[in-house]
C-alpha cells in the first residue's frame, strides 16, 4: 500500500496538472468563443450585402408623387416586377421584386427595389422585368455608393 504522504503527492500533483491543463486550454476556448461571436456578426455583414437600388424609366403624362409604371414596350417595368442580381458569370445571387414605382415628375418613373444576403463578387449585374441587358455595376462601385444603385433606362 501507498502511504497517505504518496497519495497526497499523486492527487496535489494531478491537481496541478488539471489547473495548468485549464489555464493552457482557457485562453484558447475563449478565443474560439470570441473568433466564432465575431465572426457570426461580422462574417454575415462582410459576405453579404443589402443593396437599395432604383430604376429610373423616362416616360411621360405622370403625375408628380403618384403611381407610375412603364407602357407599351416597357410595360414589364412596374411595381411587382421582379428583380435579380447576378454575379459576372451569370449566376443569380438573390431576387426580389420592385416595392415601388413613383412619378419623380412628369417625365421620370422611379422604380425601387431593394436585394437583401447578396453575396460578395467582383461585378455585379441587376435585371429587372425582362431587363438584362443594364450595365454591370463593380463591388467596388456599389461598397462607394454605400451600397445603393441607381440605374436609368
Amino acid at each position: 500500500m501507498k502511504s497517505s504522504k504518496a497519495r497526497g503527492f499523486v492527487a496535489g500533483g494531478a491537481a496541478v496538472a488539471l489547473v495548468a491543463l485549464g489555464v493552457v486550454l482557457h485562453p484558447w476556448s475563449t478565443g474560439a468563443t470570441e473568433s466564432t461571436s465575431s465572426r457570426g456578426g461580422g462574417a454575415a455583414s462582410a459576405s453579404t450585402h443589402t443593396i437599395h437600388g432604383t430604376f429610373d424609366v423616362d416616360g411621360g403624362g405622370w403625375t408628380p408623387g403618384g403611381s407610375c409604371g412603364g407602357t407599351g414596350g416597357f410595360s414589364d417595368l412596374v411595381a411587382g416586377a421582379p428583380v435579380t442580381i447576378a454575379d459576372s458569370s451569370g449566376t443569380t445571387l438573390a431576387t426580389t421584386y420592385v416595392q415601388g414605382a413613383t412619378a419623380t415628375g412628369t417625365d421620370t418613373c422611379r422604380l425601387s427595389f431593394t436585394l437583401t444576403d447578396v453575396p460578395t463578387s467582383r461585378a455585379y449585374r441587376i435585371s429587372i422585368g425582362h431587363r438584362d441587358g443594364l450595365p454591370g455595376i463593380s463591388y467596388e462601385q456599389l461598397q462607394g455608393d454605400g451600397w445603393n444603385a441607381h440605374l436609368r433606362f
